[in-house]
């Protein structure tokens, strides 16, 4: 399966580095995480106009979407 996710949640998938994060977005990304398993980075995405990262929900725009695969 793949996964569209953000800058700040791709931050936290690479390397664990959950220092950018509330609480509550803190334990919502990383619930995400651990569910999906071993992900590794396939490349990014051009999404035109709003698209929602898979692992934390919030809208984007502007940002290309970092494309995770399931292992």
């Amino acid at each position: 399966m793949i996964y569209r996710l953000c800058l700040s949640c791709s931050v936290v998938a690479a390397n664990a580095d959950t220092s950018h994060l509330d609480a509550e977005d803190e334990l919502r990304v990383t619930a995400f995480l651990e569910a999906a398993g071993l992900l590794a980075l396939v490349g990014e995405q051009d999404e035109a106009g709003y698209w929602d990262c898979d692992c934390c929900g919030w809208t984007q725009i502007g940002d290309p979407a970092q494309r995770w695969e399931t292992m």
